[in-house]
């Protein structure tokens, strides 16, 4: 009896081992399941705080929220654009109007470049800056040429910091704030070929047999990413030996003229919409 008693005994405490042993298992599976779910939380926080990343500050009167384009989309060299939340704390109302202004500086060459005044848009109740270079709505000043309004010039591929300051002299706070703005490069390929017809495929290598001393052709196709990387202003067929290419003021009237030099001593002068002005040809 007593040899069936302690069987009996070894067997419960087989069972109670095993559901120990059981129940160890199942917590370290949850507890490496909460591990993983905080981790995996952590990394999706992380990602969200850089494809959205903005920067604020306020005090108990003004709020600033500055932001760009690059934030939420990939965006190349020829433009991004930037923007500032500049509001009162309490009714989210644009500070705007005589007496406010934001300020934006970037530091793509290594140094702060010199602050430059960004354009209040009424439709976004936002401030707003273009980096595009726009030279379409250039003037002309005693200094040279300056960008339009709202404009400034584009920015190198890189990862840069920004600075934006917006100011009142209407009792609302001074504030300023700092992100960081990621450009990238447009992916380009070259394909170059020439005119013999032996292992290309292009249509222009059409020459069965290149002869000693026979002109020949040698081709590069470069190419980039179907996106565009300026605004095409005009385009016009100026003919063959093109000499050089000039823009500027030729007329004073404030708008600029493309005056094009052939090798010929042919010269052109197109205005900026692509229409032939004047000529002084051989």
């Amino acid at each position: 009896m007593r040899e069936d008693k302690n069987r009996i005994m070894d067997v419960l405490e087989g069972i109670q081992e095993k559901a120990w042993k059981s129940r160890d298992r199942e917590m370290n599976s949850r507890r490496y399941s909460a591990l993983f779910f905080t981790a995996a939380l952590i990394f999706l926080l992380t990602q969200v705080e850089v494809l959205y990343s903005i920067s604020s500050t306020n005090t108990s009167t003004t709020n600033l929220t500055v932001w760009d384009d690059s934030d939420s989309m990939t965006v190349y060299v020829n433009i991004s654009q930037f923007f500032a939340n500049y509001t009162n704390h309490t009714s989210g109302e644009p500070i705007n109007g005589s007496g406010a202004w934001c300020e934006f500086s970037i530091n793509k060459t290594g140094d702060w470049t010199e602050s430059i005044k960004m354009k209040f848009n009424p439709s976004t109740e936002l401030y707003e800056l273009i980096a595009d270079g726009d030279y379409t709505g250039m003037l002309e000043s005693g200094e040279g040429w300056v960008l339009k309004e709202g404009h400034t010039a584009t920015i190198p591929a890189g990862l840069y910091s920004y600075n934006i300051t917006c100011r009142s002299d209407s009792g609302y706070s001074n504030l300023s704030t700092t992100d960081a703005v990621n450009v990238s490069e447009y992916p380009t390929s070259v394909d170059i070929f020439d005119q013999e017809n032996d292992s290309e495929t292009h249509p222009l290598s059409n020459d069965p047999e290149v002869w000693v001393n026979e002109n020949t052709y040698f081709y590069a196709n470069y190419t980039r990413y179907s996106e565009g990387i300026k605004e095409v202003l005009w385009s016009v067929n100026t003919g063959s030996n093109v000499y050089s290419v000039e823009a500027g003021d030729i007329n004073n009237n404030n708008e600029i003229e493309i005056v094009v030099g052939r090798s010929s001593g042919d010269v052109l002068v197109y205005n900026s919409t692509g229409s032939l002005i004047d000529s002084n040809t051989n």
